[in-house]
């Protein structure tokens, strides 16, 4: 028997699984970066590995947000999560779509990857969006140079899941699933975020 944190097993029989709603956070990730370019122009979409399941429900998420505009275009392009993907995919759209207004990453060392390629370019009027608030993006998005990261709680994950697995052995009924939840991070909350998690 199995206590699942994010991602799921590929085995066993799983008691619960306790894993940020990938869907529900790049949904809201989508919604912030619509409301930054006033819901209109190109978004390039950063996706993980796109045999990942993690890397499917944070395209799902982002694309139910974006799709709802129908100003704006979402171009996707798989960066494996890959920092030096993120660059040169970025290298590329600045020459094909040189008019892209945001960049949106499924995880945080796309964007960085997308950072270096913008501040090579001269470009600082892009919108980058990542995901997992990597302590290096936290301290961009504090020096102003990257915009928001969605942070998932590990550390509520692994609680959560011991505490789980220990009610369910004291023969508890115990949630199959349970939503870790996830923070928007910004420039409104990011040293604090920093402060709390350094």
């Amino acid at each position: 028997r199995v206590t699942g944190v994010d991602p799921p097993p590929a085995g066993g029989e799983l008691v619960s699984l306790i894993q940020t709603d990938n869907v529900a956070a790049s949904r809201q990730q989508g919604e912030y970066i619509a409301k930054l370019i006033d819901g209109k122009g190109k978004v390039l979409n950063l996706q993980g590995d796109m045999a990942n399941q993690t890397a499917q429900a944070r395209n799902q998420g982002l694309h139910e947000a974006l799709d709802a505009y129908p100003d704006i275009t979402v171009i996707d392009q798989s960066a494996h999560w890959v920092q030096q993907e993120g660059f040169t995919i970025t290298e590329n759209i600045l020459t094909s779509d040189p008019d892209i207004a945001a960049i949106a990453g499924a995880n945080d060392p796309p964007i960085l990857g997308a950072l270096q390629a913008l501040v090579a370019a001269g470009r600082d009027d892009v919108v980058l969006v990542g995901f997992d608030a990597i302590p290096d993006v936290v301290q961009a998005i504090i020096d102003g140079t990257v915009n928001g990261t969605m942070a998932q709680f590990p550390k509520v994950m692994g609680t959560v899941g011991i505490d789980l697995m220990v009610r369910h052995l004291n023969g508890e009924e115990v949630p199959a699933k349970v939503d870790s939840g996830a923070l928007l991070v910004t420039k409104d909350n990011a040293a604090e975020f920093q402060a709390e998690n350094s």
